[in-house]
């Protein structure tokens, strides 16, 4: 099973996407956390500090891997929450010079691999604003992998405040 979960920054799913893998996950699979975030500042250590809090006593094992996922020896039967799209994507973009069919190869190269996937993302499309080139790249990068992965997934779900509205 693939799920895609998108949202704005503290919409609530996080914790939504735990508890659907949860959901998904059988006594025989492990659940996985692979969190592909780095610690930049003090607020990125805050927020991976209240995720940690947040998983505690659900039997998640975490792999921390910020980019080249392929590197990763997936087990058949994971289930595995992947937090979060934006992440790798700035991750493998700025610090690794990768672009978007990487980034697609190597997340279906895990969910051909796994028994579940439940793949997170932050929505960043809305605010109008004009970047710099860079930022641009990655910006249209991410909409890029948002438009692949939907297309793929069993679920699509957006989260908004709270709010959970079913795509697909």
């Amino acid at each position: 099973m693939f799920i895609f979960i998108s949202g704005s920054s503290g919409s609530g799913k996080s914790l939504y996407a735990e508890n659907k893998l949860i959901e998904l996950s059988d006594f025989n699979s492990e659940r996985i956390y692979l969190a592909a975030s780095k610690i930049y500042d003090n607020e990125m250590k805050s927020r991976v500090e209240r995720h940690r809090l947040m998983r505690s006593g659900k039997n998640f094992i975490t792999i921390e891997k910020s980019c080249n996922l392929s590197e990763i020896n997936i087990n058949h039967n994971w289930s595995i929450l992947l937090e979060d799209l934006a992440n790798l994507t700035a991750n493998e973009l700025f610090d690794n010079n990768s672009d978007g069919e990487k980034i697609f190869n190597d997340i279906t190269n895990i969910l051909e691999r796994c028994e579940n996937l439940v793949l997170v993302s932050c929505e960043i499309f809305s605010d109008c604003i004009k970047y710099d080139e860079l930022t641009e790249n990655y910006i249209r990068t991410l909409a890029g992998l948002h438009v692949k992965f939907a297309a793929l997934a069993n679920e699509v779900i957006e989260v908004n405040a709270g709010l959970i509205i079913r795509y697909k």
